[in-house]
């Protein structure tokens, strides 16, 4: 907000403090709003309805080191209201922040029992990145570990300010690592590393761990820390970033606590390429031991990431997962080829056995094969071969997914069951376990378990909304599963099917509750989507799975009534 003087800023700042202060008085915490205020004097620019210049960089930047409920003032401020006001300023000296050149004297405004905030510091480099290749070569030679306490503060996260609610367990989102350099084609270790410490925590029980999906969502964002705990609702936050210099390689990894504000510990690794899985191993394992918690099955446990080949075998699992997740047919393709020669190459390793699995079924239920019977047959060898190989979380679940798409709805559950004492922290898992359980006669389990997927993967994949709105309107919660669809209208995003999902939930459950122009409408913006859409698609494609046929028979009774074709 612009004002005409600093005074009026300032005198704006404490009465909407006051006065949200008052109104949140007798309401509960869910309800609660507060505001943290960053006040500077510098020449502003508008574009449109928005203000820009460094004038309001400033400001922004001693907004996000305010506490809830406080205010931050620059020099300029407090030296035009020092004498017009009274105030009880406490100097917080010259603070270096993001993106600001120079550093920043910085005032906070001190209110009753309040403390000053510690101030970010300025970070210091482990080592000269601007120095001689052979220098770099003969550093990284020398191998090893090393890693110290560290007091970097910044500005603590009130967990009351937090997108989701704070789990009772120790929860962290692993950032992707960065490549420093300017050879991108080495991006591939960074994005692997990210995807193999995930994958290794998530075997934990104990634990929250924010999902790879939602991760990479940071890839290209210059975030702050509290930033990313604030958004994911997570205590602690791993970054990290990969440097190499021909064979040799440096990883750095950095754990800090949003409540405490501050990191608690950086680590570097020294090696090469080949050293990858152990680095991940040894940089898992010290979170474990700092957030005390263990491993599912034993730290000696071969962690499910080694089960795909090398680290470069790795990389391409994670390129061909991205691939099988876009679930379109040039996806399923790119797919295809990356795995059948993984297979080719590691026929002994579980990993590329089990998404060929996958691949099969997703060529089935997506409609474009020409034989769906022999493709189911060949996704069952594979989830068999997986298993012979090595009993994991994810292998359990295939074998789920495929007996309930043959109807063999105890079986399904039983390997639910199995896969989420394997994968307790996987939100794939989560996922397609809750959807499994859900149409398989167990609706209210498998809607726990697709909800908590959206807690572990926020930037979750496009086809949970849907059953988790189909599952809602099982259970006769037609107003929950109408917010979900909506929702997941407004969300959009590439999923072709998710807004034609969307619309006949809304329709049905508009008949449901005799709103039938509600419903006609729906149905006219379902066709405009898909003009050769009929109940009998329904009936005979998703829904034909469905243990409670039911229930599938009443959804396309009022999708005809709304409109729909037969």
């Amino acid at each position: 907000i612009e004002f005409s003087s600093a005074v009026e800023a300032v005198r704006f700042s404490q009465s909407l403090h006051q006065k949200v202060a008052s109104r949140n008085e007798g309401v509960g915490r869910e309800a609660k709003i507060e505001y943290r205020i960053g006040i500077n004097v510098g020449d502003v620019m508008t574009s449109g309805d928005d203000l820009l210049g460094d004038g309001v960089n400033v400001a922004a930047r001693l907004e996000a080191m305010a506490p809830t409920g406080g205010t931050i003032l620059s020099r300029t401020v407090r030296d035009q209201v020092r004498d017009r006001l009274e105030l009880n300023l406490a100097d917080l000296g010259e603070v270096t922040v993001k993106n600001i050149a120079r550093p920043l004297r910085a005032f906070q405004i001190m209110r009753d029992g309040e403390k000053p905030i510690r101030p970010p510091k300025a970070k210091t480099r482990r080592w000269p990145q601007l120095v001689a290749a052979a220098a770099i070569i003969s550093i990284l030679v020398g191998g090893g570990m090393y890693w110290h306490k560290q007091t970097t503060a910044f500005a603590p996260v009130d967990p009351a300010n937090m997108a989701y609610a704070l789990p009772e367990r120790p929860s962290i989102a692993v950032l992707p690592f960065k490549t420093i350099g300017a050879d991108k084609s080495q991006e591939w270790i960074g994005d692997g590393l990210t995807e193999s410490i995930i994958s290794t925590l998530s075997l934990s029980p104990n634990m929250v761990v924010i999902a790879r999906g939602t991760s990479l969502t940071y890839k290209k964002r210059d975030v702050e820390i509290r930033d990313v705990a604030t958004e994911l609702g997570v205590r602690f936050v791993l970054s990290g970033s990969v440097q190499s210099v021909g064979e040799n390689l440096r990883v750095t990894a950095e754990l800090s606590d949003a409540i405490e504000g501050q990191q608690l510990w950086s680590l570097r690794e020294d090696g090469g390429t080949e050293d990858l899985f152990a680095i991940q191993d040894r940089i898992s394992q010290k979170l474990f031991a700092e957030l005390q918690v263990s491993l599912t099955f034993g730290e000696n446990a071969r962690k499910l990431t080694t089960l795909a080949g090398d680290f470069d075998a790795w990389s391409r699992h994670i390129e061909g997962l991205a691939e099988f997740r876009k679930f379109s047919p040039s996806g399923h393709s790119a797919a295809m080829a990356i795995f059948r020669a993984l297979v080719d190459q590691y026929p002994n390793r579980p990993l590329p056995n089990l998404m060929m699995g996958w691949l099969h079924w997703q060529k089935a239920i997506l409609g474009f094969s020409e034989d769906p019977a022999g493709d189911m047959a060949k996704a069952r060898r594979f989830s068999v071969r997986t298993l012979e190989i090595s009993q994991i979380g994810e292998a359990y679940i295939l074998e789920a997914t495929l007996n309930l798409y043959a109807k063999n709805y105890e079986a399904a559950i039983e390997g639910v069951d199995k896969a989420l004492k394997l994968a307790p922290g996987s939100a794939d898992v989560h996922a397609s376990g809750g959807y499994a359980k859900s149409h398989s006669g167990e609706p209210a389990a498998g809607l726990a378990l697709m909800l908590r997927s959206l807690r572990l993967e926020p930037a979750y994949q496009q086809w949970v909304p849907t059953e988790i709105t189909r599952t809602y309107m099982k259970l006769g919660k037609f107003s929950q599963a109408a917010e979900m669809a909506r929702a997941d209208l407004k969300a959009g995003g590439n999923y072709f099917f998710a807004k034609q999902n969307a619309h006949s939930a809304l329709a049905a459950i508009a008949v449901f509750e005799g709103r039938m122009n509600d419903a006609e409408l729906e149905v006219s913006q379902l066709l405009k989507i898909n003009p050769q859409f009929t109940t009998t698609n329904l009936i005979l494609g998703p829904l034909r799975v469905y243990k409670d046929q039911e229930f599938v028979q009443k959804f396309a009774g009022a999708l005809e009534l709304a409109g729909l074709p037969k």
